[in-house]
């Protein structure tokens, strides 16, 4: 294996830092297992987990053809062992039409795989053969892709050496090929850690290619930039163009003078001279196809920029069960060096208490019952509102558009003003309703889950306050924030996350079919499972009926005919819309609900749980004689010396800004 592969660089370089994360918070799950804490013990585990299973993710995107699946095989090209499926090419299919019709992921997996997952999240293992013939743009769009056409993406799992030290990697649809494709390519791209921007040479950096991958950078993301060296122009003259053009016209540096492209992230690869070389393990080929120079600093961006960022999250969320962890501790040894284990103050019964505020909690789901149906309320009246504006924009496009009939005749009238129709009805509704997603149906979601996360807040607030004035009642310290703050974090942490998916870009796959004869149906939302909206298909053959029923009418009369018609089918569509989609958008809004309140109601119960646990082992605690209780203590001050060292060894792990504060 080359020592200078991206795979390499990583694997050395961040195994350390994961290591002496991993070391302690692995340590405290087994002690807190020990003092017979599962709670704490489960969340320490899952924090590691998590960590261990964390993955740096890369998106690939650019115009359609130019070279984004193949640079793709080149990064994917060195592999862990021999695999005879994908030995002379890669994984991803490549083409001189465009190939990438779904989000592509690749991930690690020891035997090459498949899996097509479909606009209702079911997976189907697919053979490579089947995924090579059927999945690409040109064959969808072709109408050969059998049951293909309803699949929101494909997920791949290879042996590649990349992958295996913690990269996924995303093969996007062309940016700029439509309205839904560029959508795709931008919403899978912002949960990356950076995007490869892909150009070709020979035809470099359009106004509207620049302004797509600007919006990416301009959402934060940070961006490599690619030129695809297609026709061996690699010199002067082509640095000092895309210098002039993207670092000068766009960034504002000063004009070229033999400056170095790599200093703003952008580097000349030849990407098919890139893949034969990784594929052959011909280093020297490819040090000169100038992918050696994007892997190395593509390394050194994941390692010394983004690790820390990811580090610095999951350390933050042990350091909330290991300030839970240590405030058990310091009950205990409060119990243990009190005179007794009896209530200082008479008359407390801290398990009836616990059971009433444990009755309490329950009386919670009235809340996200409320939120739920206030929500679903809000999207439903501004799908309407939406839906109609559409509906009344129609008449007016569709009169304004121009068939081009020409002399054309017959079918060809047909497959023409199908093509013309789908285009501009799909780009429409496209636009609209990633506008709506993306404006108002954030807005009303705004303050309905931020009154929720401030009642939420509140109610763990006064948990802390009940459970605060038991211990008082037994001579105890108050109940601490950081016992509380992992209760509040992970709920806030899922009302964060409450998603409906990509609304635009879901209620846009149902009208995919208006694209029947210009682009095929994409499925590329967890929206499109979630409202089951059946796409209302024009394919040429419905508008020849318009076309046989106009007879021997001049053009124009032909025209309006067609237009006639396919107003009043794409009315229909859209007025039956909403209501189609009601009962499972309900559903699915009431399902997210429920998902905030589970997260809710277990962290509170286990707190409860450790409370009740606590409470009830002081009492015997403070029983035995005193050699026993010495013993104890010191056990216990030795537990709490090793929470100390692991907290301290966590806070060295990340970054000094973030884990200092927590």
């Amino acid at each position: 294996m080359s020592e200078e592969t991206l795979a390499h660089r990583l694997r050395t370089r961040s195994e350390e830092a994961r290591r002496r994360f991993l070391e302690p918070v692995n340590e405290l799950a087994g002690l807190a297992t020990a003092l017979d804490l599962p709670h704490t013990a489960e969340n320490l585990a899952r924090t590691a987990s998590d960590l261990h299973e964390d993955t740096f993710n890369l998106a690939v995107v650019g115009r359609f053809n130019n070279g984004k699946s193949t640079l793709l095989n080149a990064l994917l090209g060195e592999r862990t062992h021999p695999v005879g499926t994908t030995e002379d090419q890669g994984p991803l299919v490549t083409g001189y039409y465009p190939s990438t019709a779904v989000i592509t992921t690749v991930s690690y997996n020891p035997e090459p795989t498949v899996e097509a997952i479909d606009v209702d999240g079911r997976r189907e293992p697919w053979d490579w053969e089947r995924y090579w013939n059927e999945s690409t743009l040109l064959n969808r769009r072709a109408g050969r892709d059998g049951d293909s056409a309803g699949i929101r993406e494909f997920q791949i799992g290879f042996p590649a050496t990349l992958c295996e030290a913690g990269v996924v990697l995303l093969d996007t649809p062309g940016l700029d090929e439509d309205d839904l494709r560029t959508s795709v390519t931008r919403g899978a791209s912002e949960s990356c850690d950076a995007v490869i921007a892909v150009y070709r040479s020979e035809a470099l950096m359009g106004a509207a290619e620049l302004a797509q991958i600007e919006a990416l950078a301009d959402s934060g993301l940070h961006v490599f930039t690619v030129i695809n060296d297609i026709d061996g122009r690699a010199g002067e003259e082509l640095s000092e163009f895309v210098w002039n053009r993207y670092v000068h016209g766009r960034l504002g540096g000063p004009p070229y003078t033999g400056q170095d492209l790599a200093a703003h992230d952008i580097f000349i690869v030849d990407v098919e001279r890139a893949r034969r070389g990784r594929l052959s393990g011909d280093q020297a080929e490819i040090a000169a196809s100038g992918l050696a120079a994007l892997e190395a600093r593509l390394a050194d961006f994941l390692v010394n920029e983004r690790q820390a960022l990811h580090l610095d999250a999951y350390v933050r969320e042990a350091l909330l069960s290991i300030g839970g962890l240590e405030e058990q501790l310091r009950g205990r040894v409060h119990a243990m060096t009190s005179a007794d284990g009896r209530p200082a103050k008479g008359g407390a019964d801290p398990a009836s208490e616990l059971r009433q505020i444990r009755h309490r909690v329950t009386s919670l789901e009235d809340i996200f019952h409320s939120y739920a149906q206030r929500t679903v309320a809000a999207l439903t009246v501004s799908l309407h509102a939406e839906i109609e504006g559409l509906r009344k924009e129609l008449p007016a496009l569709i009169g304004s558009l121009d068939l081009d009939l020409g002399r054309l005749t017959g079918v060809l009238q047909a497959k023409r003003a199908s093509e013309t129709l789908n285009n501009a009805i799909s780009s429409l509704v496209v636009q609209r309703l990633n506008a709506w997603s993306d404006g108002m149906a954030q807005r009303l979601l705004a303050p309905l889950l931020t009154e929720l996360s401030q009642r939420l807040s509140e109610e763990v607030s006064t948990l802390g306050h009940e459970l605060t004035a038991v211990r008082l009642r037994l001579g105890w310290d108050e109940l601490t924030a950081e016992r509380i703050s992992p209760v509040e974090h992970r709920t806030l942490a899922a009302v964060a996350g409450f998603s409906l998916g990509e609304l635009g870009a879901g209620l846009a796959h149902g009208v995919g079919g208006w694209r029947g004869a210009a682009g095929g149906t994409v499925a590329s939302s967890l929206l499109v499972g979630v409202l089951g909206v059946a796409p209302l298909v024009l394919p040429a053959v419905a508008v020849a009926a318009a076309v046989a029923g106009a007879g021997a009418a001049g053009s124009h009369r032909l025209a309006d005919r067609i237009k006639r018609s396919t107003l009043d089918e794409a009315d229909a569509w859209l007025a039956a819309l909403p209501t189609r989609a009601l009962p499972r958008l309900t559903a699915h809004v009431h399902a997210e609900f429920d998902a905030i309140r589970g997260e809710l109601l277990g962290s509170v119960n286990a707190l409860i749980d450790e409370e009740e646990q606590l409470f009830s082992r002081s009492t015997a605690d403070s029983a035995p004689e005193r050699a026993q209780r010495e013993a104890a203590l010191a056990h216990l001050h030795d537990a709490l010396a090793r929470v100390t060292d692991g907290r301290a060894r966590l806070k060295q792990v990340a970054s000094p800004g973030p884990s200092e504060d927590t």
